[in-house]
């Protein structure tokens, strides 16, 4: 059995290849047999949504054949989904971006997008400060500990006036304290910084919030 230090280093080495992300529990299990993982502090999935998945999956596509169309031939362009899924959310298709997860996106938009300054609150999801340019300016907004790491609105905004960068980033939730920010506020953060050119806002964990019936 490997000692607490032999563990922790390996599990460093591990998260330093895995890149942006923290190493799967497969990659894990893998490298360390003998580690038993209690709690997967990374798990991402909604297991509501997973299980409706696989009632879905298995009734519209075991049960009826569908499965091999999937495997077999090449999928849908990005336009075609794009299409699809405007109907759904009601957002016309020139506007939806479609991705292979959430990294590919904040990727291409901050590379693409981001030319000189951008204002990034910390700690956050180190993607967006790890996937920057090289000649790009970076202005970290620390959220306090002692605070809960809520975000400050108004010092905020007078942050990103003083700095005037081309790009800021807010993620709602919030992370890593999962604090949400309600639709006013947003409002109010977008009427205060439309001259910011780039405005991410990042609601990748919208669906476990609530505001009213409407939100």
């Amino acid at each position: 059995m490997q000692t607490k230090e032999e563990l922790t280093r390996q599990l460093r080495l591990l998260k330093e290849e895995a890149g942006s992300h923290s190493p799967s529990i497969f990659t894990i299990k893998e490298a360390i047999p003998e580690l038993k993982v209690k709690v997967d502090a990374c798990f991402l999935s909604n297991p509501y949504a997973t299980d409706l998945f696989l009632d879905y999956f298995k009734r519209e596509l075991l049960d009826t054949g569908g499965l091999r169309d999937l495997l077999e031939f090449y999928p849908s362009q990005n336009r075609v989904i794009a299409e699809s899924l405007s109907s759904a959310i009601g957002i016309h298709p020139d506007n939806i971006f479609i991705g292979n997860g959430a990294i590919e996106i904040i990727q291409t938009v901050i590379q693409r997008y981001t030319k000189s300054k951008i204002v990034i609150n910390i700690p956050t999801f180190s993607s967006y400060y790890e996937f920057i340019n090289d000649d790009v300016e970076v202005v970290y907004n620390k959220l306090l500990k002692e605070n809960n790491y809520e975000l400050d609105v108004d010092a905020y905004i007078k942050l990103v006036k003083k700095e005037r960068p081309d790009t800021v980033v807010l993620i709602n939730p919030y992370n890593p304290n999962g604090g949400y920010m309600d639709s006013e506020k947003v409002h109010y953060l977008l009427r205060e910084l439309r001259d910011v050119k780039n405005f991410i806002l990042d609601e990748s964990f919208i669906h476990f919030a609530y505001e009213n019936e409407y939100y």
